[in-house]
């Protein structure tokens, strides 16, 4: 366990991360490196991007996350392994057209671990899961990503963005699980 430690701390100083792309279950898995220095900072806003081309993103960096439509909401599912244990997560965003007439993401998206779902230290079962929306609805809990007041996140940047952001609170998660400490912004 400390040496997974230890491995975890090197790759967070480093900002190197490992994600595993979702597929589906009897294929072969494949670790393909991220770098994340491309994402720290709040991108600029040059007007929103359509939800085709959200939709083509996705389906280029990560044609595993499953598109699921409802109405007026595009859902993308799919598993992630940031540092050995496998997440069930869910991005659900709300479309709507902007008075330029282009379709997009409307509001903030929501991400949502499905499984397994974020528990509470048992070394400090009273602490809250540190930047989790709703913390004690489970199934509606979200995931606090990015500072909507700094547009770290706006409908001109690609939803694809987001995974990594995703793999990189989920690897927060886990070093806050094991040593109490979250290592994240």
């Amino acid at each position: 366990m400390l040496c997974n430690l230890v491995g975890l701390r090197t790759a967070i100083k480093q900002r190197r991360y490992w994600f595993l792309q979702p597929l589906p279950p009897r294929r072969n898995v494949a670790l393909a490196p991220l770098d994340l220095t491309s994402f720290t900072d709040p991108p600029m806003f040059d007007g929103p991007l359509s939800i085709q081309d959200h939709t083509r993103g996705m389906r280029k960096r990560f044609p595993d996350l499953r598109l699921i439509r409802r109405g007026d909401q595009v859902i993308w599912e799919g598993h992630i392994i940031p540092a050995g244990r496998r997440y069930r997560v869910r991005i659900t965003c709300r479309i709507g057209s902007w008075p330029s007439g282009v379709t997009t993401i409307i509001g903030r998206p929501k991400v949502c671990i499905l499984c397994p779902e974020p528990v509470r230290r048992p070394e400090a079962p009273d602490e809250p899961i540190p930047h989790l929306e709703y913390p004690e609805r489970p199934g509606v809990r979200s995931l606090c990503l990015f500072n909507s007041d700094n547009y770290e996140w706006h409908s001109g940047v690609p939803i694809a963005d987001m995974v990594p952001w995703i793999s990189e609170w989920l690897l927060c998660y886990e070093i806050w699980h094991a040593t109490g400490h979250w290592t994240c912004g």
